[in-house]
């Protein structure tokens, strides 16, 4: 099957360094690289650094929620807080810890949605890096007693990388970026809840028709063809959308959401490598195993699909063997070949 080429529409891949200097590849794809806690983040990271022994809370509010007012310091605690004017998910989050915050108070929603929403990201966070480190609260009577008890506090101190931050060019680098910081091991997997946007396809070999709608529907290019024409994925640009796996007729893909840290998320690799069925005439793989025995049983069965002998005796054959045959007007020679196991 030849390889197509084809306009993604997407913006070039950009390469930011980890923590321990190496580099990964993201995707430039979705929301921009802003992040709404930023400046005040900033505010955060000075106080951090100029004095290490306080612990810093992050309180998020609800836009409406008028009566949760800022806290000033006391003590050893040192309290900011924040009325988003956008949403906030689980980057907002891990750049808010990675940046001198030593936990995130995050005010419940009102609406069932947006509640939801809050608790899928906060989920994200914890499995990146951030738990125990991220709390809900309710209203202003709640939020009293988490800052009133600060046996929650995990963290004498919360870690700060070394050399600046870790913001990179787009959202989902700096998540991976804040991940690796927090997680430490660069050479670990680790298997997330299935909302993340971090995993991998698998795919069934046999079932897999090689019709390459997947290709044409993967919103990033994490899905590709190598110059052999095989598919082949790369980890690191794979938002587990889905929609690869709605666009197969055959069920041949599935989901896997993690973390893979490892440099070679970041390049393209082969999925599971397709058993191929031998042309009948000369013995030189002429399909995709699971695709050819599919046609053939429906031939033979005469479910959806019906020919006549000498049609259905072209089916089993490379390409070159059917141009023989076809410009000669015989039918191909049968030579039953073993298939390949």
């Amino acid at each position: 099957m030849p390889v197509r080429e084809k306009n993604t529409g997407r913006e070039p891949c950009t390469a930011f360094p980890d923590v321990a200097g190496g580099a990964h590849t993201a995707i430039a794809y979705g929301r921009s690289a802003k992040f709404p806690l930023q400046d005040i983040c900033r505010k955060v990271l000075d106080s951090a650094r100029s004095n290490r022994s306080l612990h810093h809370i992050l309180i998020i509010s609800q836009p409406q929620a008028a009566e949760v007012a800022p806290l000033a310091e006391a003590g050893d605690l040192s309290v900011f807080s924040y009325v988003p004017e956008a949403a906030i998910a689980h980057e907002d989050l891990l750049l808010a810890l990675s940046m001198g915050v030593t936990h995130v108070l995050w005010q419940r929603a009102v609406e069932k949605a947006e509640r939801r929403a809050q608790v899928r990201e906060m989920k994200i966070a914890e499995y990146l890096g951030g738990r125990d480190r991220l709390s809900f609260f309710r209203g202003a009577s709640d939020l009293a007693k988490h800052v009133a008890d600060l046996s929650f506090l995990p963290l004498a101190v919360a870690p700060l990388p070394e050399g600046g931050t870790l913001l990179r060019g787009t959202r989902r680098g700096t998540a991976l970026a804040c991940a690796a910081f927090f997680l430490g091991r660069k050479d670990q997997k680790t298997p997330l809840p299935d909302t993340a946007p971090y995993g991998r396809v698998k795919r069934d070999a046999d079932a897999c028709t090689s019709c390459q709608k997947c290709l044409w529907v993967c919103p990033t290019g994490a899905l590709s063809l190598d110059p052999e024409g095989g598919l082949q994925l790369t980890e690191s640009a794979c938002i587990q959308c889905g929609m690869c796996r709605s666009a197969c007729a055959s069920e041949a893909l599935e989901l896997e959401p993690r973390l893979n840290l490892t440099p070679q998320s970041a390049r393209a690799g082969p999925l599971k490598p397709r058993e191929t069925y031998p042309c009948h005439s000369c013995g030189v793989p002429a399909a995709p195993r699971g695709m050819m025995e599919r046609i053939m049983d429906k031939l033979r069965l005469g479910v959806q699909m019906r020919a006549s002998p000498d049609a259905q005796a072209l089916v089993p054959i490379c390409e070159t063997c059917r141009r023989e045959a076809l410009r000669n007007g015989t039918s191909p020679t049968a030579k039953p070949a073993r298939l390949n196991s």
